[in-house]
């Protein structure tokens, strides 16, 4: 992930609140394997008319704003559904810096993932940004992420927070996946430690296994797991498929004497006391 210091781009406002992520990246989009392509269709249903002509009273087709990179919002940016494809959208387009009141909080998060600076300002700091986008053509900022700074040419600078921890994934580049492999010293120690115990048996054909009972006695594959050293097992196969043998000669014993015309209370008695031996 390409890391974030220092960011200075022009300003695109756009004055919506509540922009949800169905409008950044709409579902019929959501099919896409891979991430690239999405800035094309970022906020397709306003940016576009029938036959994908550009609607030009959107904000993002104004000439004056081609190749803006840092996007202004109001209220709740990013609401609506948890889909990842927004944030992409935003990146794919250009788009490295986001500056908005508040944020919905799973697309906040997953802006971090993606190496994109979701910075928060009070109310009234992006109404005065507001006024500058839309008063000055080309009005630019500069967002410095070290100094947690937004600032412009004419002096104008507000401060944002930001938890130490993501600030620190974005100055170091740093998916999740990269944040797992910082420790991947102690992983290895920890895999070499707490080895697989698996033991291989006698052999279960899966085929002949269907709806949780065995159609033939038929063994192709069968893997014990070791127990716990506090249960001490002599004979895992004595607690494992030989007690099902055991229960499958007490149904065998039964129906030969069932085919013998032996009396029913006889029979009964057979095979309620085979039972009792197996359990």
């Amino acid at each position: 992930m390409q890391s974030f210091n220092t960011h200075t781009g022009m300003v695109m406002p756009l004055d919506r609140v509540n922009v949800d992520t169905d409008q950044m990246v709409p579902k019929q989009f959501l099919k896409a394997l891979t991430r690239e392509g999405f800035g094309r269709i970022l906020f397709y249903d306003w940016r576009y008319l029938p036959g994908e002509k550009p609607n030009p009273e959107f904000v993002l087709n104004f000439p004056r704003y081609k190749g803006a990179s840092v996007l202004l919002a109001r209220a709740n940016f990013g609401c609506g559904s948890s889909r990842e494809h927004a944030p992409w959208g935003v990146k794919d387009y250009g788009f490295r810096v986001i500056i908005a009141p508040s944020y919905a909080d799973i697309f906040y998060n997953n802006c971090f993932k993606n190496g994109i600076l979701p910075a928060t300002l009070s109310e009234e700091q992006v109404e005065e940004l507001f006024q500058h986008a839309e008063k000055e053509e080309g009005y630019s900022l500069t967002v410095n992420l070290p100094n947690q700074t937004v600032a412009d040419k004419n002096g104008l600078m507000f401060k944002f927070e930001i938890a130490p921890s993501r600030k620190e994934v974005l100055l170091k580049g740093l998916d999740d996946i990269g944040t797992t492999l910082q420790h991947v010293t102690a992983i290895d120690a920890y895999e070499k430690t707490h080895a697989g115990t698996a033991t291989m048996y006698q052999e279960v054909d899966v085929k002949y296994y269907t709806n949780g009972r065995c159609s033939k006695f038929q063994f192709s594959v069968f893997v014990f797991f070791k127990p716990p050293p506090r249960l001490k097992i002599d004979a895992p196969l004595e607690h494992g498929f030989g007690r099902f043998r055991r229960h499958r000669r007490t149904e065998q014993l039964c129906n030969e004497d069932s085919r013998q015309d032996k009396p029913s209370s006889e029979n009964g008695s057979r095979c309620k006391a085979l039972a009792y031996q197996n359990v």
